[in-house]
């Protein structure tokens, strides 16, 4: 991961400082769906819920039809933990994440100048700058840090890097775009023996060139 994040970066800067890219800001809502496994039982306490990202992107045009998109995004991302008997006996939790992310396409358009669809993959980085829990465990409540010492973080040993793979369709209209994008964790974000925490999500945007 921390070689993508590199290249990414050094591809960023090198297209910015020899080219004429587009510039533009972005933002929307994310549907988040974790999945949680232990062992080779998939957990099915966690349930998606909304959040949002907002940011900036480049794109750099090699033809007409074929460009790559980085993006530096700001991603807020939510799930809840329905009753589970070893993290939330007899209650629910809302787990809520801020991260950081460079996601990084390449996209694929067919149109016209004033109108155009495009299909985007590529892959994405993320540095989780907090996690918070509202709910209840064992003798913790209110707001619980993901990250700290408490009882409720060290059972989840949950990791501040993420990546994965996206995928997208969208529309641009002259200077205006549309997104739909999926994106797949493959990181395990769990540090646990026999854990496997990752997230999937779903993500509508929209964005303006200048």
């Amino acid at each position: 991961m921390k070689k993508f994040l590199f290249i990414a970066l050094a591809l960023v800067f090198a297209i910015g400082a020899n080219a004429q890219p587009r510039w533009g800001v972005k933002g929307g809502a994310n549907i988040s769906k974790y999945i949680w496994k232990v062992g080779d039982s998939k957990v099915d306490d966690l349930d998606a819920r909304i959040g949002g990202l907002a940011g900036i992107m480049m794109e750099y045009s090699f033809v007409p039809s074929f460009s790559i998109q980085p993006e530096l995004m700001y991603r807020y991302n939510s799930t809840r933990i329905k009753n589970n008997e070893s993290l939330t006996p007899g209650k629910d939790a809302n787990l809520h994440f801020h991260q950081l992310q460079l996601p990084v396409n390449l996209k694929y358009k067919l149109g016209t100048d004033d109108l155009k669809f495009f299909v985007a993959a590529g892959a994405y980085a993320s540095y989780i700058m907090a996690g918070k829990a509202k709910g209840v465990y064992g003798e913790e409540s209110g707001s619980i840090d993901l990250y700290g010492d408490g009882a409720f973080a060290k059972a989840l040993d949950l990791k501040h890097f993420d990546w994965g793979a996206g995928f997208g369709i969208g529309f641009e209209v002259k200077r205006a775009i549309i997104t739909v994008d999926y994106q797949l964790g493959l990181m395990n974000l769990s540090g646990v023996n026999n854990v496997k925490f990752r997230n999937n999500s779903l993500a509508l945007t929209l964005g303006y060139f200048f």
